[in-house]
């Protein structure tokens, strides 16, 4: 394999991982303000607002939990295989977002977290990642065209991952 073909091999994972983010955010209902697969600036910016409705707020991290989780689950279903780092960080994201919802629902501060906390945070995680696949495999075609922007260097605006979702939709 040339240097050209793993570059471009690596690019589309990238892109495959952040279109999903992206596209299972959005799928939700949460607000994406940027997406990019760009060297250096990956990444998928979201906007949530907290609301003082518990059961909102919990669904709310649970829907930001399934977005952790579908980038990964997007690049595997792509190239049939996870990048490592970009794996763990997402993990990383998931679980400290769980640790988060738990602490908030029990009223707990951050020095009061002990092994049962950990451990009911991790069984979210896992609970949650096969809606997470579910989700990637809904929207698979709208992640694929997605990915095709961002491979192609562009930084998206949530609009414009709204108008490739829709045009999406629209292929059988």
């Amino acid at each position: 394999m040339t240097i050209d073909e793993t570059v471009s091999r690596r690019n589309a994972a990238v892109a495959a991982h952040e279109a999903g983010h992206a596209v299972v955010a959005r799928s939700l209902g949460v607000m994406v303000v940027r997406a990019s697969a760009k060297p250096g600036a990956a990444g998928v910016v979201t906007r949530w607002r907290r609301t003082g409705v518990p059961a909102e707020y919990a669904a709310t991290m649970e829907n930001l939990l399934l977005v952790d989780l579908s980038g990964q689950l997007a690049e595997y279903r792509a190239t049939g295989q996870f990048d490592g780092n970009a794996w763990r960080a997402d993990e990383r994201n998931a679980l400290s977002r769980a640790l988060r919802l738990i602490l908030d629902e029990n009223h707990l501060r951050d020095d009061e977290l002990n092994d049962g906390h950990r451990a009911t945070a991790a069984a979210l995680v896992e609970r949650l990642r096969p809606k997470a696949a579910a989700l990637v495999e809904e929207n698979w075609p709208a992640i694929e065209r997605v990915a095709a922007a961002l491979a192609d260097g562009q930084i998206l605006t949530g609009s414009e991952v709204d108008a490739l979702m829709t045009a999406a939709a629209g292929t059988p």
